[in-house]
């Protein structure tokens, strides 16, 4: 994917939000190994809603590029199922952005060891591994742009799924 420029408007799909990005295209699957229950189709824009309402909710969207992304209220901080998501499918990411309260991280994980992490929170930032472009030089200038940019550097970027016509899935966390 391009670590190109991002855009405001792009960020509208991040403004609070966590999810996790799996190397699969078996949304199926993927939902499976989520624990996903009482699932139902669902179209992107509405599962994307219903997860920023409800934090019981898990939408597993339609793979897009090689990728399954799968929404829900601090997915990115259960570092136990992004290692254990890893293990199972070779490499899984995640990416929490809160533009409200200045919080952003993202994560890669490769056959259950993380080999990055940072982000930054109420001003203090964290780091694990080593960084590359298109991260920013300094932690602390973090926003939802730069999450963005390594999102699509790393692997698709969210904002891809508002174009899909493919539904997702729309469950219950298990």
């Amino acid at each position: 994917m391009n670590g190109g420029d991002v855009t405001e408007e792009e960020c509208a799909i991040i403004y609070v939000r966590s999810w996790v990005v799996v190397h699969s295209e078996d949304a199926a699957a993927v939902a499976r190994s989520m624990r996903v229950v009482a699932a139902r189709d669902c179209a992107v824009q509405q599962g994307l809603d219903e997860t920023a309402r409800d934090r019981r909710k898990c939408f597993v969207a339609p793979p897009t590029g090689g990728w399954t992304l799968v929404f829900g209220a601090d997915l990115a901080f259960d570092d136990a199922l992004v290692s254990r998501l890893s293990r199972e499918y070779g490499e899984t990411q995640a990416f929490h952005c809160d533009a409200k309260h200045y919080g952003y991280s993202w994560t890669r994980s490769r056959s259950g060891a993380v080999v990055r992490a940072a982000g930054v929170f109420d001003g203090e930032a964290s780091s694990e591994g080593t960084a590359a472009p298109p991260e920013p030089d300094d932690l602390d200038d973090a926003d939802e742009l730069d999450v963005l940019r390594i999102a699509r550097a790393w692997s698709v970027d969210p904002n891809a799924l508002l174009r899909s016509t493919a539904a997702g899935q729309l469950g219950d966390r298990g």
